[in-house]
């Protein structure tokens, strides 16, 4: 489920595929380790996690939304005491 969510959703991965034993054999991470090291597709990758960095630090803000969020359900919280 996190290769899925890394690689199709968020789009900051590259997944592996292993071979019919289950492993990952080491040509193959090193092939990867180029493509996102040297690759346009690591750039992709790495330009989109600054982007993500950047909204995950808006939403938990003083005022973002995240922490607004927060806020409403510790209020609720306290009203309905």
């Amino acid at each position: 489920m996190n290769a899925v969510f890394l690689t199709d959703g968020l789009k900051g991965a590259i997944r592996v595929n292993p071979n019919e034993n289950g492993v990952v054999g080491r040509e193959q991470i090193a092939e990867l380790v180029q493509r996102l090291m040297e690759g346009e597709e690591g750039n992709q990758i790495r330009t989109r996690m600054i982007d993500v960095k950047i909204a995950a630090g808006n939403a938990l803000s003083p005022e973002g939304s995240s922490t607004k969020a927060l806020a409403h359900v510790v209020q609720q919280w306290i009203n309905w005491k």
